[in-house]
């Protein structure tokens, strides 16, 4: 018998989007599940709202109902972002009717197997070349003609596949594809497997490329195919180019895609967490002049293959509004010599020691975001070291009354060409109107399908109370409780169990009150209950016979994963009792994600 030490709550999916090397937020969306269900990009649903047929850089085209999640149907607006090197080309002897920019016949010249719901842009690249697409998915109906926009939202566990990413038969005619911010990655590894990743840094993608020139006409052939996992997205880009020449066709499948012929292991992306003591993959915390740390303690870092090559922090200079007198402090400065300053000009490099490691640290701008990439000076960080950097890093303002606002900083690690999803650490400078200075605020979900709601705050000045607000749709809020405030300058401790969630989103948020009658908000929380309880359940607390008893309410991919990021499970489960067998593992901790569900397991 093995004993089951620790389960750990289910905490949210970050809920960001990092494109174009510039910050979106996108927080109180509507979620609504994929489960991995086809998307339709029909021709027949197409309409192009800027340019005529989509080819032109700028060009926006939308595709309404991609898909109907319960009664909600969902739109999707895709945007030409980039082109170059190349023209949309339609292949030979095309279909009638049919245009490059998505070719919906199903053959062509080069290829058989194409289906109309597939996004198939087509190509003639005259020299190396690449185009950038943006899907934005929405909610149907309503897309605004004057602004070309739509209510976002967000779609949980989306899988795309790309398919036949080979060569056209001619010299570097290799094909690619190119994503970001995705969570796992599955392709043919084995014999006869012809994509190989790398990091492109140019883009901060993770590129996938052909290792042939020579071209397979059948489309979804597993050894030029490709999928990619998302948790959850708001708005997806892709690229896709070759290294040389001639025509080149790409094909997009969002959906489960067909069987493979044998199934290719599933390759995670490590998770990057800065709050580790409460749900969800972001930190909020409010600050005047004291040096305030990104994290709020350790364990950051989970799937890790124990070699971060680099971590990247970015910041919108629109938001550094006090020059060099902002600063991040990695260390325990005796001075400013081991600061890293914000303000202009933002360039160079400079070493910081830390625990005997030398790192190095490169400040660099573009499009209005300034990047800060750090290094170790040779090698790669080991995980320890990377999260020994993380828990370092602090923020400071040293001008003399800071100039309020928010400062949002994207942090993300790479280990080789996986990237992390970015976490974001927002810092609210504030030294006229902070009532409080929260410490934490989280909203766990209880084996009894209540919330427990618990925040923590210190320096309480002329605070009045706290008001416990509750929402089904992050707009119209209700005050569920009204509790006074300590008033201490010590740290507070505050609970407030919501006895009745309602199923799907719950959101809550905590208004504090000030004597003199202002106001601060916290950050918002959200938890998802599906009739009350939650999507997987632990039967007991012992392992029984090596199997790892669960009970499934919502069916979706479970993946155990192990300390060192191996994949050792990657199972789609159905609803009911279900049985895992563990026989096998070692003791140790390991890593089960399933829906929005992230739990350590601790088995000895």
């Amino acid at each position: 018998m093995k004993t089951i030490l620790r389960w750990v709550n289910p905490m949210p999916f970050l809920v960001t989007a990092f494109f174009f090397s510039s910050l979106q937020f996108s927080f109180a969306q509507s979620i609504f599940d994929a489960n991995y269900n086809n998307f339709n990009f029909l021709a027949a649903n197409k309409v192009h709202k800027v340019g005529t047929d989509g080819s032109g850089v700028g060009n926006i085209t939308l595709y309404t109902n991609v898909i109907t999640i319960g009664a909600q149907q969902i739109d999707c607006i895709v945007t030409t972002v980039s082109l170059t090197g190349g023209t949309f080309t339609l292949p030979g002897t095309p279909g009638a009717g049919t245009i490059p920019f998505d070719y919906s016949a199903t053959t062509g010249a080069g290829m058989t197997a194409n289906a109309d719901r597939f996004f198939s842009p087509t190509f003639s690249w005259s020299s190396a070349g690449s185009c950038r697409f943006r899907f934005q998915f929405i909610l149907g109906g309503s897309y605004n003609n004057g602004t070309n926009t739509g209510t976002p939202v967000i779609l949980q566990n989306v899988y795309v596949n790309t398919y036949d990413i080979d060569g056209n038969g001619s010299a570097n005619s290799n094909q690619n594809n190119e994503f970001s911010a995705f969570n796992t990655a599955q392709y043919k590894t084995a014999a006869g497997g012809l994509l190989v990743p790398s990091y492109n840094s140019t883009t901060g993608f993770t590129r996938f490329r052909s290792n042939t020139t020579t071209n397979t006409t059948a489309v979804v052939d597993d050894n030029t195919r490709l999928r990619i996992g998302y948790n959850q997205l708001s708005t997806l880009e892709i690229i896709v180019g070759a290294d040389g020449g001639g025509a080149a066709y790409y094909f997009l499948d969002l959906g489960q895609g067909p069987a493979w012929t044998s199934t290719p292991p599933v390759i995670s992306t490590p998770v990057l967490d800065l709050s580790t003591t409460s749900g969800g993959l972001n930190n909020n915390l409010q600050t005047c002049l004291t040096a305030t740390r990104f994290t709020e303690g350790l364990g950051n870092i989970t799937g890790s293959t124990n070699a971060v090559t680099e971590m990247e922090i970015q910041i919108p200079a629109a938001e550094i509004l006090d020059g060099n007198s902002e600063v991040l402090l990695p260390t325990t400065p005796t001075g400013v010599t081991d600061s890293i300053r914000l303000g202009t000009p933002f360039t160079g490099t400079q070493s910081v020691v830390l625990g005997g490691v030398t790192y190095q640290v490169a400040r660099s701008v573009s499009g209005g975001i300034r990047t800060i990439l750090i290094t170790p000076t040779s090698g790669t960080f080991t995980t320890a070291q990377a999260e020994a950097f993380l828990d370092e890093l602090r923020y400071i303002n040293r001008k003399t009354i800071p100039s309020a606002g928010n400062r949002n900083f994207s942090v993300t690690m790479r280990e080789n060409f996986l990237k992390m999803i970015p976490a974001i650490f927002q810092m609210t400078v504030n030294c006229g109107t902070l009532p409080v200075t929260w410490l934490s605020f989280t909203a766990t979900r209880q084996a009894t399908a209540t919330v427990l709601l618990s925040w923590r705050t210190t320096n309480e000045v002329n605070a009045k109370d706290y008001l416990v607000q509750y929402s089904t749709n992050s707009t119209t809020w209700s005050t569920l409780s009204i509790i006074t405030a300590n008033n201490s300058n010590a740290v507070s401790n505050y609970q407030f169990t919501h006895a009745t969630p309602a199923d799907g989103a719950n959101f809550y948020r905590i208004v504090q009150r000030d004597i003199d009658g202002r106001t601060d908000i916290s950050i918002v929380r959200q938890l998802l209950f599906t009739n009350g309880i939650p999507a997987l359940q632990l039967i007991g607390n012992t392992i029984t016979d090596g199997k790892l008893q669960l009970r499934i309410n919502e069916p979706a991919l479970l993946q155990i994963i192990g300390s060192n990021g191996q994949v050792l499970l990657s199972k789609m489960m159905s609803s009911g009792t279900q049985s895992i067998d563990v026989s096998g593992y070692a003791s140790g901790i390991y890593h089960l994600r399933y829906k929005n569900i992230a739990t350590k397991l601790l088995i000895q």
